[in-house]
């Protein structure tokens, strides 16, 4: 299906339609307005692949067709005489102007098939759609819409759009398998661009061909005839019909068959003798064959194709793992490697170009190798050859031929056949290397190439002397001119010595005599030197005269003046040959004579030649025509008449700068200029002035026509010289004016006007302003990560736009845009996104507006938690799941009984154990998009250990305690005692024996059976006291109330454990500490204990009451400002400070702190006085804003106690104001005013007093108004209004005017006038100031920075009005120039202000005045350039030609010297010595291999461009042609892979390749020179196998070993040992006999062979012994001890009575009351039997008893060790060794060699220093008794 590209309009953007869907012509709309005459368009379309199609085209008209004026016009309606109404001639008489109308045609070929035509007086709508069809193409190819238009107003517009054509695409195209070969079925395939539109499809063919199915699509043929036509019929869904027709190919059989063969030589290629030659009968085109050589054999077969029924095949030999073909060549090459010889090929197949395959015919060919002479390679020599640089090859026969003189010698430039050297005895060398082969008269030897390195002897002839004339510095000729060098590249140039140390030398004094001529030899080739001999005379040198020669009317020629002249003379001609002058001789401009020349010649015959120009004039009048107004500039005209030198000068004289005709001036500028020629006789020629005055215009940069979205604000105008720049009308008036800065809001035209003197701008600036789109309004909304609840409407959230814009989104992984009132945002991460909206207007650009999308993440409701707790009181739930965001709301699930007001607090304590979960819900915000969250707790409750409280107490000496009396009531009873420095029997104590007066500790520990609770410990210290006691009182201070006191500090040396009681009852418990408020007795009662009676003590605490205050105030209420005072009388119990505070109502307060002492009075006095609120010693004076002050007491510190104490003072203080009422006022005379009913006219004070008792005043000031009598008098500037009561004056007057209640006041208002107007004055001030020149008017500064601006002067006129200077200064700036140029050595020097500069005055500086009269500073930098000499010696090629000075120098003209003159004017000498060089061409046409490139000139050539010519350019840039045609052989690649055995190994190309270098990659070369790449990847395989020797039990001679794995070597194996019978085995593991000692073992699968010697020996037996360890004097630990693992343990013991713990254990604990002998009998893992004895000696022993800690007490002082002890009544033993082990089995602690009872050697509960946990741990000691070992373990618990 074929579719179509259009572009409708920007705004419809590229649209795709496909077949029967309108083809968009013109999308338009096309509108033509007031056409004043007719318009057409028209829309072609290829419809080749239409069957049929529709036209259609949309149009619409401005106006109706009604009839009445202002309307479209029918023909009809056209004036006489009528309009026809012909759309052909639409200019018809009556038409013209007058008729509207369009006209639309239909065209198949151009060829109208319909029209319509609207405005005639049958077709009159306004609006429409013109459609015509389905019509068939009948194999038409193009279509059209025509379309001609024709109105004639402004207000009459033509619009038509959519010109469509719809096409149905169902013309048939055919596709077929020809060319078919014979027999083959013809594939026929019918396409259309699109076969929906297909009703019917229908096949036909013209021959005897069999169609399958004629009515489908797709289908084939059978038996198909060449040059058979199939034809395909289409019929549309209109009924129209196409056709399609092809012509076919079927072809015959055909045969192949291959001739020849023969003898060829190594390294070289069949010839026609022996080449192969294929016969090809029948077929067509190119044929691709396929060969097989040597019956399959090798492998190859490849394709060749070839074009001809005669193909010739050479065969080659060439290196090269496999055969390869290249038929590029002619005749075809195949390249065969010669290990495959003799070659056998033969046709595999063969097919011809349409792929038909031939018959193959008779048998193969073969081909065999002759043998190939020998070659050996001589060395390399290296000589300097003789001048013509050639060498004799042949001497190297006799080493290359080896002596054979029956093998001849073929020299080669390259190791190619091509490149044979034709004359060897005389060879002129090419390259640094040549190759031979050896020929025996029938084959060729392979190549040998060695270096032949040669130099060329430089050689110096025929040197002539050099005679020449010079200036002072001579420059060299070309050496070719005065000697023959060759080679000409060794000559090294011109030196002043022999040993060419000083040069080379291109010039030489003139003084010089003799040079050296210089060649440079390559070794072994010598330097070669020669001298020429120099004869060189100065030339003569010309001072004067100069180049120029004037006068009036004649020029006598002068003497001339110079150095090394003898003679001279002037002639008309440079070379002497003209008509000859003397010195004194006079030139009239009669003689003719414009130029003559002064030659000078020495003795020598040298010159010097001076050319003159001769400038005679006769009397002239310069003039010029100068405009009289000038604005901008002015180009200096021709001054008439016109002179060489004639010019404008800024002064008389000639002097000044000198201007030529053309020269530009630029305003402002106001200057007498000067015609003048200063080489003319003033007498012949008087200079002329001039006047130039050139003004500015108004530079302006006008502002273009531009349109503006909603405003536009009118922008400075730059260069404008009037305010304002704009006005709205041409006629400009004050209204009309526009300022910059002015906004423009609606389409309008501004005009703007400058004007400078007479120079003028007026233009205008067309302003249209369009209003801009409606985009909406930027925004931000927020939602939360994954919404999801809805979608979001973007025109809504944006404040609904105008439409026709465009959205942008943001990229945001899987989400795509569609619709922007439905935007899915539940992909969106966590930040921030924009969805732009933008409306393109022409005017206001792209108008956006941007909704911002903060996506944040969703309300954080915390972790799902699960945890467990232990008798919770309060539960900080928020923590629990991670601190979430607040606001949400907590619930119990699945019932909610909890009060959660506090979720940080939760309370807990009234929950059984168990579980429990919570729910925390943060609710979706219902005006956000955002959705809530939750989060679980899931709490378990667990109930922990309780282990009561801590205590202490007192037991007397002697006492049983029971512990566990001493717990607390609650504390469960499942704990452990770990009692420290006592033990404990049960849960008791028995203190007798015990040391007393000191505490003892003990620890409850219960542990923990739930995993969230820990264990708990109660701490018990008991001091153990000889005697209870309730100790004394102590002697302490009174104290304050309200202090807190500890009450054990008021007894001394009491037992613990006793309890506080009041002793008024000795029952009532008192609290320790305790808060005492008042003095109290209090008693102390320790309980008897044991033999202890119980004590009491009593003791009294003596207290300070709390200090109290009173006070009194005298009065409450002052009047402001009255300096009335109050008194507050305060009295306190105790001695100190009282802090207070005065508060006034508007903020304003003073502190101040009152000193007491107990029980007397103090006084504050607060006064009405002074500014604000201040206080001095105890007098406080208020004043200010407040309506009334708060005295408050803050505290009081008790100066006895220190404690500071509440103080209640609070009382308010009202501030009543003294009202001072003021009446100030202004009345007329005679008025009065009314004050509380009385009348006042004068001033009266009033004195009362208020509610509050306070004085209260009012002031009556009372001041009359003048009379309002005002006088009008003086001079005003006419256009000065002067109001009087309304009426205007603008004349003069004198008169009086009254105004009744006119005055300001209301009062009478008089004016006397007497007034007279003047005229304003205007001035302006145009001057020109120069740099650092200012000038005032008024107080206004003008210089350089300010030269324009208005100044009004007020009262600046005679008259005394305003005066207006319009100030336009000109600054003058000051002028730097730099007159910077070349001047030859005999130039005329230039007059610059009077002051000459030239060849011998190069550099100076000059002040002149400008055109505005100011400075202009000229600096003169001139540089002197001295005649140039060249020499021309360049290396150029055969056709490189130059013309210098008009002379032309090639191969035919290479030397000579010519005389120019420079850019400047200058002397220029060039000798011109060329050296040239002929044109290179080289072909390259090497055989080179497939992979060969090569880049020449830029291009690479390689198999796929093998030919070409490239133009190239010699070092000495000459020509060098390469005509490439390079002949390429195919590389030819192969792999080698395969699985070998380690010792094997494979010999390729001299390289070993085995288990050491298994891989590589080796590049052989074949016949063609090309590569041969053999990859090479062998495996090697290491054979191995694992032989596991069974071990042979001691004294046993017969064992066995076994093969468990095989390595390297596949099943089945042959297996021999130590050469023996071999035996054959499938499967492992395989287990064979042995003997002790060596064994060798053979194992070969038939591939790969393993051979190892295994050593086979006999066990020793183990290594044991039976260890005894004594536990008691009945009890050893016995431990069989062996380097081996003992099977099958068995103990056994000698006599009856022995009890072992275990008898088949390594380690058995025994016990025996008697002395006994025990063997144990065991077994290895081969079942070798062993057995070992121990006697053991039983003897009673008396030793001490060893009293061992079970639990330690470890304290941070780490006073308290764990160590051992004996009774009093044994010596102490020896410990060998203490170790204490965690549970886990870590060594904490180890000790050795000490004895016991040593406290500082045991154990303090820390390991490496650090303190260890509470726990209980192991341990183990060693000591000795004195007779035997023992051992002792058991475990501590430590506590802390």
């Amino acid at each position: 299906m074929r579719c179509y590209l259009f572009s409708f309009a920007t705004l419809v953007g590229i649209v795709f339609l496909c077949a029967q869907t309108p083809i968009i012509l013109e999308a338009g709309p096309v509108s033509y307005t007031n056409i004043d005459g007719f318009v057409d368009d028209e829309y072609p379309l290829d419809i080749e692949d239409c069957s049929s199609i529709v036209y259609e085209v949309v149009y619409s008209f401005s106006l109706p067709w009604t009839g009445a004026p202002g309307n479209m016009e029918h023909n009809l309606e056209c004036i006489a005489p009528a309009c026809p109404g012909d759309p052909s001639d639409p200019q018809a008489p009556g038409c013209d102007n007058c008729w509207d109308f369009m006209d639309i045609q239909s065209k198949l070929d151009g060829i109208t098939v319909d029209n319509e035509t609207i405005g005639t007086v049958d077709n009159l709508n306004q609006f429409g759609t013109y459609s015509y069809g389905p019509i068939c193409t009948d194999g038409a190819n193009t279509a059209s819409i025509a379309i001609r238009n024709q109105n004639n107003t402004t207000d009459e517009t033509n619009t038509f759009s959519n010109v469509t054509i719809v096409c149905w695409e169902a013309a048939p195209e055919i596709t077929t398998s020809s060319p078919i070969c014979a027999g083959a079925d013809l594939l026929l395939d019918g396409l259309v661009e699109n076969t929906n539109d297909v009703d019917t499809w229908l096949w036909s063919n013209s021959g005897a061909g069999n169609i399958n199915d004629p009515a489908s699509q797709f289908t084939f043929a059978t038996d198909a005839e060449d040059g058979e036509t199939y034809s395909l019929t289409t019929i549309d869904n209109n009924a129209c019909t196409a056709t399609a027709m092809e012509s076919i190919s079927a072809a015959a059989v055909f045969t192949a068959q291959l001739s020849g063969g023969g003898t060829t030589c190594i390294n070289n290629c069949t010839d026609s003798s022996s080449d192969i030659i294929m016969g090809i009968t029948g077929g067509s085109g190119n044929y691709n064959v396929s060969f097989n050589i040597n019956n399959g054999n090798i492998p190859f077969p490849f394709d060749i194709t070839v074009d001809d029924f005669n193909e010739v095949f050479r065969i080659c030999i060439e290196d090269g793992a496999f055969p390869s073909a290249d038929a590029s060549q002619d005749p075809t090459v195949i390249t065969v490697p010669p290990n495959i010889f003799p070659l056998t090929i033969e046709i595999d197949g063969i097919t011809d170009d349409t792929g038909c395959t031939g018959v193959i015919l008779g048998d193969s060919v073969t081909i065999d190798i002759a043998p190939q002479p020998d070659i050996v390679a001589p060395t390399a020599l290296s000589y300097c050859t003789q001048a013509d640089g050639t060498i004799d090859l042949t001497q190297y026969d006799d080493d290359i031929n080896g002596g054979d003189n029956s093998l001849d010698v073929i020299y080669y430039e390259t190791a190619d056949f091509d490149d044979e050297i034709s004359n060897p005895s005389n060879y002129l060398p090419q390259v640094n290397s040549v190759c031979a082969v050896t020929y025996d008269g029938r084959c060729f030897s392979d190549f040998v190439c060695f270096g032949i390195e040669f130099n060329v002897q430089p050689i110096i002839n025929n040197v002539m002397d050099i005679v020449d004339c010079s200036d002072d510095m001579y420059l060299l000729p070309a050496v070719g001119t005065i000697a023959d060098i060759s080679p000409v590249g060794s000559f090294q140039g011109y030196f002043a010595d022999a040993a060419g140390t000083m040069g080379p030398l291109s010039l030489v004094p003139v003084t010089t005599t003799q040079l050296f001529l210089i060649s440079e030899g390559t070794d072994p080739c010598l330097d070669v030197s020669v001298p020429v001999i120099l004869d060189l005379t100065p030339n003569p040198v010309i001072d004067s005269p100069g180049n120029l020669l004037g006068g009036c009317g004649a020029v006598e020629l002068p003497l001339p003046s110079g150095s090394n002249i003898n003679s001279f003379e002037y002639n008309t001609v440079e070379d002497g040959s003209g008509t000859p002058y003397l010195a004194g001789d006079e030139l009239t401009s009669a003689d003719g004579i414009p130029t003559i020349f002064l030659i000078a010649t020495n003795d020598n015959g040298c010159t010097d030649i001076l050319e003159i120009t001769i400038d005679i004039t006769s009397s002239v009048t310069y003039s010029a025509a100068i405009p009289t107004a000038i604005c901008d500039s002015l180009i200096l005209p021709a001054i008439t008449p016109t002179t060489p030198t004639v010019a404008y000068y800024s002064m008389t004289g000639g002097t000044g700068m000198a201007l030529a005709p053309g020269t530009v001036l630029q305003a402002p500028y106001n200057q007498t200029l000067f015609l003048f020629d200063p080489n003319q006789d003033p007498s012949c020629a008087a200079e002329v002035p001039v006047s130039v005055v050139i003004n500015n215009s108004p530079m302006t940069t006008l502002p273009a026509d531009t349109s503006a979205c909603d405003f536009y604000i009118l922008d400075n105008i730059p260069g404008t010289t009037n305010t304002p720049d704009y006005t709205l009308s041409p006629i400009v008036f004050p209204s009309s004016y526009r300022n910059v800065g002015d906004t423009i809001r609606n389409s309008t035209r501004i005009y703007i006007l400058d004007t400078i003197g007479t120079c003028t701008l007026f233009d205008s600036l067309d302003i249209n302003v369009v209003p801009s789109p409606n985009v909406g309004m930027e925004t931000t909304i927020f939602a939360c990560e994954g919404y999801s609840s809805s979608d979001l409407d973007l025109i809504s959230i944006i404040g609904n736009p105008d439409t026709g814009g465009q959205w942008s989104y943001p990229t945001v992984p899987d989400f795509v845009p569609v619709d922007p009132q439905q935007i899915d945002i539940s992909t969106f991460p966590i930040g921030s996104y924009d969805f732009t909206y933008a409306i393109e207007d022409p005017t206001c650009g792209i108008n956006t507006a941007t909704i911002t999308l903060v996506v944040e993440p969703r309300p954080y409701a915390g972790e799902a938690m699960m945890v467990e707790v232990c008798n919770p009181q309060s539960l900080d739930f928020m923590a629990l799941i991670s601190d979430p965001e607040t606001g949400g709301v907590w619930s119990q699930v699945p019932q909610d009984t909890f009060d959660f007001a506090d979720s940080t607090q939760v309370d807990m304590s009234t929950l059984p154990t168990g579980q429990y979960i919570f729910l925390y819900l943060i609710a979706a915000d219902g005006n956000s998009f955002c959705e809530g969250n939750s989060a679980s707790l899931s709490i378990d409750i667990q109930n922990g250990p309780n282990a009561g409280d801590d205590l202490s107490t007192t037991e007397c000496l002697g006492s049983t305690v029971n512990i566990r009396n001493l717990l607390s009531a609650d504390a469960d009873d499942d704990g452990m005692f770990f009692p420290n420095g006592f033990f404990l029997s049960g849960d008791e104590w028995i203190t007798t024996g015990s040391p007393a007066n000191q505490t003892y500790n003990v620890q409850y520990i219960i542990e923990s059976t739930s995993a969230g609770c820990p264990s708990d410990t109660a701490f018990i210290d008991i001091f153990l006291a000889e005697d209870i006691t309730a100790g004394e009182p102590a002697t302490l201070p009174t104290i304050c109330s309200g202090a807190i006191v500890d009450l054990a500090d008021y007894i001394d040396n009491e037992s613990t454990g006793g309890s506080y009681v009041l002793t008024q009852d000795y029952t009532t418990p008192v609290d320790n500490p305790l808060t005492v408020a008042d003095s109290i007795d209090i008693s102390y009662i320790v309980a008897a204990a044991g033999s202890c009676p119980s004590d009491t003590t009593d003791f009294s605490i003596d207290v300070t009451p709390a200090p109290t205050l009173t006070y009194t105030i005298d009065n409450n209420d002052l009047c402001a400002d009255s300096g009335d005072c109050i008194e507050i009388e305060i009295t306190m119990s105790a001695t100190g400070p009282i802090d207070l505070i005065l508060e006034g109502s508007s903020n304003n307060e003073l502190s101040f702190t009152q000193n007491v002492e107990a029980d007397i009075p103090s006084t504050i006095t607060i006064c009405a006085q002074g500014d604000f609120i201040s206080g001095t010693n105890d007098t406080i004076e208020i004043n200010g804003d407040s309506e009334f002050y708060e005295l408050s007491s803050l505290t009081f510190t008790d100066a006895q106690c220190g404690m500071i104490t509440d103080t209640t003072i609070s009382e308010i203080i009202n501030l009543f104001p003294v009202f001072t009422e003021v009446i100030d006022t202004l009345i007329c005379v005679g008025d009065s005013i009314e004050v509380n009913g009385v009348f006042y006219s004068s001033c009266i004070n009033l004195s009362t007093s208020t509610t509050n008792g306070c004085d209260s005043t009012l002031q009556i000031i009372i001041s009359n108004y003048p009379e309002a009598v005002n006088d009008i008098v003086g001079v005003f500037c006419t256009g000065t209004p002067i109001d009087v009561f309304g009426d205007i004056l603008t004349r003069d007057t004198i008169a009086t005017y009254t105004e009744i209640g006119g005055s300001f006041f209301g009062c009478d208002s008089i004016v006397n006038v007497d007034i007279q107007f003047q005229d304003v004055a205007i001035g302006i001030l145009d001057d020109v100031i120069c740099d650092g020149m200012s000038i005032t008017v008024g107080t206004e500064i003008f210089d350089e920075n300010r030269t324009t601006d208005d100044v009004l002067l007020v009262g600046g006129s005679v008259a005394g009005c305003d005066s207006l200077v319009m100030v336009d200064l000109t600054y003058g700036s000051p002028n730097a120039e730099t007159l910077a140029f070349d001047v030859c050595s005999g130039d005329m020097p230039i007059d610059v202000n009077g002051t000459l500069y030239g060849p011998y005055n190069l550099t100076g500086e000059e002040t002149l005045t400008n055109t505005s009269g100011c400075d202009s500073t000229v600096t003169i930098n001139l540089s002197l350039v001295p005649a140039i000499m060249e020499l021309r010696d360049d290396n150029v090629c055969s056709s490189f030609s130059e013309e210098i000075n008009g002379i032309v120098y090639d191969i035919n003209n290479q030397m000579g010297t010519e005389m120019l003159q420079t850019a400047s004017g200058c002397d220029s000498i060039i000798n011109i010595d060329f050296n040239f060089t002929l044109n290179i061409e080289v072909t390259r046409d090497e055989q080179v291999c497939g992979d060969y490139s090569e880049e020449i000139n830029g291009n690479i050539y390689d198999i796929s461009n093998p030919m070409g010519t490239e133009m190239l350019m010699t070092a000495s840039g000459c020509d060098s042609t390469i005509i490439v045609d390079f002949n390429f052989v195919q590389n030819i690649v192969e792999n080698r892979n395969g699985v070998f055995c380690e010792t094997d190994s494979e010999v390729i190309n001299g390289i070993t390749y085995d288990i050491d270098n298994p891989s590589g990659i080796d590049t052989l070369t074949s016949v063609a020179g090309c590569d041969s790449i053999i990859n090479i990847d062998f495996t090697f395989t290491i054979a191995s196998a694992t032989i596991e020797v069974n071990d042979i039990c001691a004294d046993v001679t017969e064992g066995s070993i076994e093969i468990t794995d095989l390595q390297g070597l596949n099943l089945p194996i042959m297996v021999s040992i130590n050469g023996g019978s071999i035996e054959s085995f499938n499967d492992i593991p395989i287990t064979l006999p042995v003997t002790t000692g060596n064994n060798d073992i053979t194992i070969d699968d038939g591939n790969c062979m393993y051979q190892e010697s295994i050593s086979v020996v006999a066990s020793s037996g183990p290594a044991s012994d039976i260890q005894q360890l004594v536990i008691s004097a009945t009890e050893d630990q016995l431990s069989l001890v062996s380097d081996i693992t003992p099977q099958n343990i068995s103990w056994s013991s000698d006599i009856a009575g022995v009890t072992f713990s275990c008898l088949d254990c390594a380690d058995p604990i025994v016990t025996s009351e008697e002395s006994y002998t025990a063997t144990v009998a065991y077994t290895d893992v081969n079942g070798c039997n062993y057995s070992e004895m121990i006697s053991i000696e039983n003897m009673p022993i008396v030793v001490g008893e060893l009293y061992i800690p079970n639990i330690f007490d470890f304290n941070l002082a780490g006073e308290n060790r764990f160590y051992i002890q004996t009774s009093n009544s044994s010596p102490p033993i020896t410990i060998d060794n203490m170790q204490i082990f965690d549970r886990w089995g870590n060594k904490v602690f180890e000790q050795i060699n000490f004895l016991s009872n040593d406290s500082d050697s045991g154990w303090n509960g820390t390991r490496d220093g650090s303190i260890i946990e509470q726990g209980v741990y192991v341990y183990l000691i060693k000591y000795n008794d004195g007779e035997r070992d023992n051992i002792r373990t058991g475990s501590i618990t430590l506590i802390r």
